[in-house]
């Protein structure tokens, strides 16, 4: 996905949890910088909270008008209740999940477990 950060830095995430190339660059840049802030704020009376959190926060990336489409895309199909990948995640969640469901349910009274 297209994205963008407050620097106007441009790259493309791919969201499948790894982080490589730019993206990676930028993140290290982003923590260089909270150190930085850190350091300088060693011995000082007062500090700037908000340029602090602003100086770190331009590294982070948002969608561009085509990421932004393609998350809207995403979701649309995802939450479709014919979407074949949509039924068999919610049945993993669901089975995963049943005891405490259930669980949770007699714990409410909502249920009881017959004797």
């Amino acid at each position: 996905m297209p994205v963008t950060n407050a620097r106007g830095d441009a790259w493309t995430v791919k969201g499948d949890g790894s982080l490589e190339g730019t993206g990676l660059f930028i993140m290290r840049e982003a923590v260089a910088q909270s150190q930085v802030n850190v350091i300088n704020s060693i011995g000082a009376k007062t500090l700037d909270a908000p340029a602090l959190y602003k100086a770190v926060w331009q590294f982070t990336p948002s969608p561009t008008s085509k990421g932004t489409a393609q998350i809207q895309a995403v979701i649309k199909n995802l939450t479709e209740p014919s979407n074949q990948t949509t039924i068999n995640a919610v049945a993993e969640i669901t089975k995963t999940n049943l005891a405490l469901v259930m669980a949770k349910t007699v714990e409410l009274k909502k249920l009881r477990l017959s004797k």
